[in-house]
């Protein structure tokens, strides 16, 4: 299946991917291109030309750190988030996965798909000239994304190291 899912990808237009953060993993979306419906013909396209069942998701991915878990619009009514309720309403949330409260260890695991204690960074928040990072040998999710055929962009926190330019996050995929 990894095989005919890079195939796929590497075939088709390089699709962006973004990760917003500055805040624990509550959602990640799947969000289609934008939508087009040509004049003579009624098979949605997204922008680039590609039919959409063609055409790999564009994902979305935001992380917010310290919300509990009725600090969110569409479980409270009491709070009013609306853009992210509708990213939940559209997409995937990831509401199952159990993490660390406290930057490092939360984002080390998002972003290899393991427990923090295998990687190494399962304590405290790395400061920026604190000589530790995430080791090298541990794909991120951006570089596993990267290696299918997405273009990836991340904003926000790193807090996974940066003392030296291989542990930045534009190294990392």
């Amino acid at each position: 299946a990894y095989a005919a899912t890079r195939r796929m990808a590497m075939a088709t237009r390089r699709r962006r991917v973004t990760v917003s953060g500055a805040f624990v993993a509550v959602l990640a979306g799947s969000v289609s291109a934008p939508t087009l419906v040509a004049a003579h013909d009624e098979t949605p396209m997204t922008a680039d030309g590609q039919s959409k069942s063609d055409a790999p998701p564009n994902i979305v991915m935001t992380v917010v750190d310290d919300a509990g878990w009725d600090d969110i619009g569409y479980h409270n009514d009491d709070f009013h988030t609306p853009t992210l309720d509708n990213l939940a309403k559209e997409g995937v949330k990831l509401e199952g996965m159990y993490t660390d409260r406290q930057c490092t260890p939360a984002r080390s695991q998002l972003m290899t798909g393991r427990y923090n204690i295998h990687t190494g960074m399962q304590d405290n928040m790395i400061y920026a000239l604190e000589p530790r990072g995430l080791g090298l040998q541990y794909d991120t999710l951006p570089q596993k994304l990267s290696n299918v055929g997405y273009d990836t962009i991340g904003m926000g926190k790193w807090h996974l190291g940066h003392y030296q330019e291989n542990f930045c996050p534009w190294k990392r995929g």
